[in-house]
């Protein structure tokens, strides 16, 4: 019954326009963001790249598909991810409260069924609006750069004869299957992980917010402080308060790359899905203590 409620929300929010809204965002963002800049400062952005340079300068200036896809979706979506999470699902969400829509489902599913169904689409929503928004962005870069850049090919070698043997699992299965590829191939999934760890503050503002713009919103401001804090720690380097080492911790741990680069950072893999957990553990009871006051109207006392 859970999952035929999920899947019907989900049909809604697929065709919704806040959906395609946060998709188009997020790729305009990435698309006219830097990717290069030359000695005499000449600037170029992924679009402009591509008309500008040709393909022999894009694998001399490392311009490859694997490395822009997961260099941009780490470092250009960080501060945004919690907003495009949330403005994928709470516009539907929050018009259940805005129209009274939420009293019947309260009546007719129950609170806890009801929340449970509401967290697992945003779960999946969130996850796939990131696949969706990384998958046209490789579209995009795909027919427009080189596929590998000049340490691409020694870097998969590498890659194959080091580090795989330490591990089991998904990341040898892919590699055995599709090969240099895995790359792409896990750097979407990590963007699948990534949107599903952003979507869990807009989750909870959906319980208390009939207004789209505070549900989307408060989760771009948390956002940005997490952007932040994380950046801080790039000039606390420089100047030696923190060491390579704990530097490279606190990425896996708190910033994006944790998640996009889940493959690659095996050590930090675990700590990562027992906090994707614990937050979305946490967004659901706080919506269930919110729902238990609930008034007929689904709104709280």
């Amino acid at each position: 019954m859970v999952w035929k409620i999920t899947l019907d929300e989900m049909k809604r929010i697929l065709s919704s326009f806040g959906f395609w809204l946060s998709v188009g965002l997020a790729l305009l963002i990435l698309l006219t963001s830097q990717i290069h800049k030359d000695l005499d400062g000449t600037v170029y952005t992924v679009l402009s790249a591509t008309y500008e340079l040709e393909r022999e300068q894009m694998i001399i200036y490392n311009l490859s598909v694997e490395k822009t896809l997961t260099g941009h979706i780490i470092y250009q979506l960080s501060m945004y991810g919690p907003l495009f999470a949330a403005l994928s699902f709470a516009t539907v969400l929050c018009e259940e409260q805005k129209y009274g829509v939420r009293r019947y489902l309260l009546f007719k599913e129950g609170k806890k069924r009801y929340v449970i169904s509401k967290a697992l689409t945003a779960v999946l929503t969130s996850g796939l609006c990131f696949l969706v928004i990384g998958l046209l962005f490789l579209v995009f870069l795909y027919w427009n750069y080189p596929m590998r850049a000049e340490t691409s090919p020694d870097y998969y070698i590498w890659y194959v004869e080091n580090r795989l043997p330490q591990m089991t699992g998904l990341v040898p299965l892919t590699f055995d299957l599709f090969g240099e590829g895995a790359f792409i191939i896990l750097s979407l999934m990590g963007a699948f992980l990534y949107g599903v760890f952003c979507g869990f503050i807009g989750f909870i503002c959906t319980a208390f917010f009939s207004n789209i713009y505070l549900a989307v919103c408060i989760p771009f401001f948390f956002g940005y402080i997490y952007y932040s804090i994380v950046s801080s720690f790039d000039g606390r380097l420089l100047e030696g308060s923190v060491t390579m080492e704990n530097y490279i911790a606190i990425h896996s741990y708190v910033s994006p790359e944790g998640y996009v680069q889940f493959w690659e950072k095996a050590e930090y893999c675990l700590v990562n899905m027992v906090v994707l957990v614990a937050v979305w553990i946490a967004a659901i009871v706080i919506h269930l203590i919110y729902m238990q006051k609930a008034s007929d109207c689904g709104v709280s006392r």
